[in-house]
């Protein structure tokens, strides 16, 4: 999170000025109601693509490695667009951020943390299993919780990419009027 907003605040020259002017002209194009509908298919990859993949590589060794990768990229792509938002509008920035994505931030961080969680758990013991001595299981890893946690994690997900299809154009249009 950090290294994104580091990042964020020392763009220099022609990319600085790239991103700025692309915030701008979003920026002015969503208060005027300009904007373009978002597709549903993309908000729904967007929405389950690392969650999903979390999820998957808890049934693999190399989920032991890539989980934290996931978890540092989302982190870094986070923080580095709400980062350019404040660099580029200052405390208005923040807003934007908040209409931009805060909304699926708050459904989508809580979802990646818990199937996060069970995928690392997973995943440590599926390794202690491949190259320690313990070569059975006492109890089934993959029971129904970690079904109904995923399950559960998609109906949120599935809000936050309805949200975003349906809601998101017009609450950035009505604050980005309101700067």
């Amino acid at each position: 999170i950090v290294i994104g907003c580091v990042s964020a605040y020392n763009l220099g020259g022609e990319i600085d000025a790239d991103a700025i002017s692309f915030l701008t002209n979003f920026s002015i194009s969503a208060a005027e109601g300009d904007s373009t509908p978002s597709s549903l298919g993309y908000a729904f990859l967007n929405a389950f693509l690392i969650p999903s993949l979390i999820f998957l590589l808890g049934f693999s060794v190399i989920g032991l490695l890539i989980i934290p990768v996931l978890l540092a990229a989302k982190g870094f792509m986070l923080s580095f667009s709400l980062a350019l938002l404040v660099k580029t509008f200052g405390v208005n920035g923040i807003w934007l951020g908040i209409g931009a994505i805060g909304v699926q931030s708050l459904i989508a961080i809580p979802c990646i943390f818990i199937l996060a969680a069970y995928g690392g758990y997973s995943a440590l013991h599926l390794t202690t299993m491949s190259f320690g001595k313990q070569r059975t299981m006492a109890q089934p890893l993959f029971n129904p919780p970690c079904f109904l946690r995923f399950a559960i994690c998609s109906v949120a997900l599935s809000i936050s990419a309805l949200y975003e299809v349906f809601l998101s154009k017009s609450v950035i249009s009505l604050i980005a009027g309101k700067l």
